[in-house]
């Protein structure tokens, strides 16, 4: 049996329970887990760490639904609380608190697209994640380009949360077809 230095692996470092190796290239492939057992308990090591992850983010999307909701319902509240003294002193009517907590909303859906990016990357995955940034990128020139000119500053307004709703609808997609949150079972 040959030990790493043997066959020309070096250590440069360790990060917790990982190794970081270094060997120069020669053209010999750099197999460290050669027996079967080796390679099982490496793939399922990794396995848990994917895992853990992926239940973060879910988790982190599920505290931003509820943060979304808390936010509104408290926008709604402190708006009827302050609705006389808005009239008493003639307050205009875009600081109502109920109209911006109409807005808090999209927020939830940025909670989605962001724990749905970090969590396929977490999976491994890093071209499709990398993909709703050109979703974004193709809904910002059609916006500048068709609906700015007609709805001016209300397309303004509406571009970011719209181009949301579709990275973030991609990017679900994405993740349900990921064939390690849900794998194909063998017909």
């Amino acid at each position: 049996m040959k030990t790493l230095a043997d066959i020309g692996v070096e250590k440069v470092g360790d990060m917790g329970s990982f190794l970081v190796l270094r060997k120069r290239a020669d053209g010999a492939p750099f197999t460290l887990y050669s027996d079967l057992d080796a390679q099982i308990m490496d793939a399922r090591r990794l396995m848990r760490i994917k895992i853990i992850l992926a239940v973060a983010f879910a988790l982190l999307a599920a505290d931003w639904f509820y943060n979304t909701w808390v936010w509104y319902d408290l926008a709604v509240s402190f708006d009827a609380m302050y609705a006389d003294l808005r009239e008493t002193y003639h307050q205009p009517s875009f600081l109502s608190l109920r109209l911006w907590g109409k807005h808090i909303v999209w927020y939830a859906v940025l909670g989605v697209l962001l724990c749905t990016r970090y969590a396929l990357q977490s999976l491994g995955q890093k071209v499709l994640p990398l993909f709703s940034s050109v979703i974004e990128l193709v809904g910002k020139v059609i916006f500048v380009l068709v609906f700015i000119p007609k709805f001016q500053y209300n397309a303004v307004i509406l571009c970011e949360p719209i181009i949301w709703c579709f990275m973030a609808a991609y990017l679900v997609l994405v993740y349900l077809h990921d064939p390690f949150v849900f794998p194909k079972k063998a017909e």
